[in-house]
């Protein structure tokens, strides 16, 4: 068995999407660079994303770090978790954070779990924008 992950998309447009996700630790331990959002799997998925918003709560002594995914596997780190289990981040005023940095870039981003046991749970509330290129005459 996995841990297991609940999602609610609340938008999933050809430009934004917000997502909901729980995560539920079954007791089988940490995970490393799981797929928390698979693009391919969203409406219009691009591999440029920008985060703009996320928010996030947490068992006291778990931690989490997010990374965007890169075909190659050089993975970005863009966000871990504070010491506080509960928290949010805004980006929008800096225009987002971009994964440009990833040299072949999936668009997915990626969970890794640090004292995640089989009491803990985790919430993210995560807001991007897909760079959709536009097409002549679009």
């Amino acid at each position: 068995m996995a841990n297991v992950f609940t999602y609610n998309f609340m938008i999933d447009g050809s430009r934004n999407t917000i997502v909901n996700i729980h995560g539920d630790a079954d007791g089988t331990g940490d995970d490393t660079d799981r797929v928390l959002v698979d693009m391919s799997s969203l409406n219009q998925p691009s591999p440029r994303i920008k985060v703009m918003k996320l928010a996030w709560g947490g068992g006291t002594g778990t931690r989490m770090r997010l990374r965007f995914g890169d075909e190659g596997g050089v993975h970005e780190t863009f966000f871990e978790t504070p010491d506080q289990t509960a928290g949010e981040m805004d980006w929008t005023v800096a225009g987002g954070l971009h994964n440009n940095n990833v040299l072949n870039p999936t668009g997915d981003i990626l969970l890794t779990t640090v004292g995640f046991d089989d009491a803990a749970d985790y919430l993210f509330l995560i807001i991007w924008l897909k760079k959709v290129r536009k097409t002549a005459g679009g």
